[in-house]
């Protein structure tokens, strides 16, 4: 059954998600680029995002597709390590730049909320954009060991790479370091993340309280209330997509810690793994649900939408 219900899966839920994912995230790009939104710096992080998603959907989710179903096709190139190596560094990098780009605009969110006053010096699309280069070349030094140890899978039709651990050394790494970083750095993202969302939602519901109190709302709004709003339902989006991003992050990072590290789900029969492909393709819905996220949440995001067509 598990072998059946990871074949299943492997057939019928990439080309979904690829479909649906691109276009997605094509919508959220050509928003985010937008007039009502390409000013503030928040969207510069979301276009980085969209980017970043999209390019692994259209990249890595094909390849991964052909292998699990079709692995035949890669018969000739099982000594293609080169291949695998910008698989990896892709595939990890898209996965974790994700994350690191809803941290840095978590906080930046919280910071513009905290103290509105000095959001416009300090959150703006020039800071954003050195931000997005300095994780940028953060990620691709954490995950420099890839483009060298990356190689083809022999044993499994799980997953078309994995790491050459023939080195004791680099396997000792491979087996007790690396993954507790990688975890490591998962759980301070989540821990800043939702520190960041409890600032966000905590001045949200203060400067609702306070526009209440002040009348805010008549018909006559004033620019700083429209900005205000604007800045609201943006930090809105913000924390649906971010609580989003963890519960779909949490469980392959803890699958990367049980198989690698504890003798604990093993390939079935075929060299098929259900944690490791549920956990996997987890991964991927993450990357096409931020355009529903944003409907759902932002009515300005829905409008800009609207006025496309």
């Amino acid at each position: 059954i598990e072998v059946r219900i990871t074949c299943g899966t492997d057939l019928y839920l990439p080309p979904f998600l690829f479909v649906f994912g691109v276009i997605s995230n094509i919508f959220v790009i050509i928003v985010m680029r937008s007039k009502a939104f390409r000013s503030i710096s928040t969207s510069f992080y979301m276009t980085a995002n969209a980017v970043t998603d999209a390019t692994s959907l259209l990249i890595n989710l094909p390849v991964h597709y052909i292998f699990v179903n079709f692995h035949q096709v890669f018969r000739n190139a099982m000594h293609a390590h080169y291949m695998c190596s910008f698989f990896n560094v892709l595939g990890w990098g898209s996965s974790d730049l994700g994350i690191l780009f809803t941290v840095a605009m978590t906080t930046e969110r919280a910071i513009a909320i905290r103290y509105p006053l000095r959001a416009y010096r300090l959150c703006t699309t020039r800071r954003a954009m050195m931000v997005v280069i300095g994780l940028t070349i953060f990620e691709l030094l954490k995950l420099s060991h890839m483009a060298y140890k990356s190689r083809v899978v022999a044993n499994t039709t799980s997953r078309l790479c994995d790491l050459n651990t023939d080195n004791p050394d680099y396997a000792n790494f491979v087996e007790y370091i690396w993954p507790w970083i990688h975890f490591s750095i998962l759980m301070v993202s989540y821990v800043l993340v939702m520190a960041g969302n409890v600032v966000i939602l905590v001045n949200i519901k203060k400067s609702s309280n306070a526009a209440a109190t002040n009348g805010v709302g008549r018909k006559t709004v004033s620019k700083e209330s429209r900005s205000a709003a604007k800045n609201r339902q943006l930090s809105i989006m913000l924390v649906l997509d971010s609580c989003c991003l963890i519960a779909c992050t949490l469980p392959y990072g803890i699958v990367i810690i049980l198989t690698t590290r504890f003798p604990v789900l093993k390939d079935s029969l075929g060299g098929k793994n259900l944690a490791y492909t549920s956990t996997f393709y987890l991964l991927y819905i993450n990357r096409c649900l931020n355009f529903l996220l944003y409907c759902i949440s932002g009515a300005r995001f829905r409008e800009t939408i609207k006025n496309m067509f």
